[in-house]
């Protein structure tokens, strides 16, 4: 009688070990971009509240260090600009052309409720909004997930937590 001694693996075992092992990283793969894409929608959005809150203060304290040749204090403003996926941060005196403080890039996300360009404004003394409460709604269409942005009149820029768009 021949002893024949197992020694190493079939190839069942090693295709049943390598198909979990492939299960296992595409599972792992499609959660990380999940995470990858939901943190580039919360970069994107704290930027642009933190860069609202900047605005505002500026206005707040009548900074007018982007111009020193300003006599009238207009107002600053943050111009949000979908076709570009862009928005700014500008300044504005003595009704002449803004003065372009800084451009920003959305990495990833994109407007949802912004079809056009638009403007929000705040005017001294109490760095008020030139009108209603605004909401700004930024999109990842690769996850549909959104996050809102509310800009109120006189209280601080909220942020919302993720959700699913509808």
């Amino acid at each position: 009688m021949i002893n024949l001694k197992k020694r190493g693996f079939t190839l069942i075992e090693l295709l049943i070990s390598i198909t979990v092992i492939v299960l296992f990283m595409g599972i792992s793969l499609s959660v990380y971009q999940q995470t990858v894409f939901e943190k580039r929608l919360t970069e994107d959005a704290s930027l642009m509240v933190s860069k609202i809150e900047q605005v505002k203060r500026r206005t707040l304290s009548r900074d007018i260090s982007p111009n020193f040749n300003c006599l009238n204090f207009d107002s600053y403003a943050v111009v949000f600009n979908p076709a570009a996926n862009t928005f700014q941060d500008q300044f504005h005196c003595d009704g002449n052309p803004p003065v372009i403080i800084g451009t920003y890039l959305l990495n990833g996300s994109e407007y949802e409720n912004i079809t056009v360009t638009e403007t929000i404004n705040f005017i001294p003394p109490i760095a008020e909004l030139a009108g209603p409460m605004q909401l700004i709604t930024l999109r990842n269409s690769q996850i549909t997930k959104c996050v809102d942005i509310i800009v109120n009149q006189l209280g601080p820029v909220n942020l919302s937590d993720h959700y699913d768009c509808p």
